[in-house]
């Protein structure tokens, strides 16, 4: 099984990656990923920004890494009552790849 685990923040200090990271590792699976949001440039995400440039090259990567994946492990951040701005912004770009909605139909907790 192809595990993939991100959390939904680019604090460099995510108490979230640190709890996808832990509960990644519960599985004991050899082909589990843990993707850090900073490792990507994802520009804000913006109808005129994608109809000049088209979906960025690192949103593509992400959703890729996302569409061979068996199983999601995501933890979102709370900001003010909301995810996180960066998570929404990656899910905003992901909602524009091929018609998916992000997460390819793939299970996830």
């Amino acid at each position: 099984m192809k595990i993939t685990a991100f959390a939904g923040s680019n604090s460099k200090a995510s108490i979230n990656k640190r709890l996808v990271t832990y509960t990644a590792s519960l599985f004991n699976q050899p082909d589990t990923t843990v993707l850090d949001l900073n490792d990507f440039d994802i520009p804000l995400y913006g109808i005129d920004t994608e109809l000049e440039n088209g979906i960025p090259n690192d949103v593509l990567k992400f959703s890729n890494v996302l569409k061979e994946s068996d199983l999601l492990i995501i933890s979102l951040a709370e900001h003010n009552g909301a995810y996180a701005t960066a998570f929404k912004n990656l899910f905003d770009w992901l909602s524009r790849v091929d018609g998916t909605k992000g997460f390819h139909n793939k299970l996830y907790f």
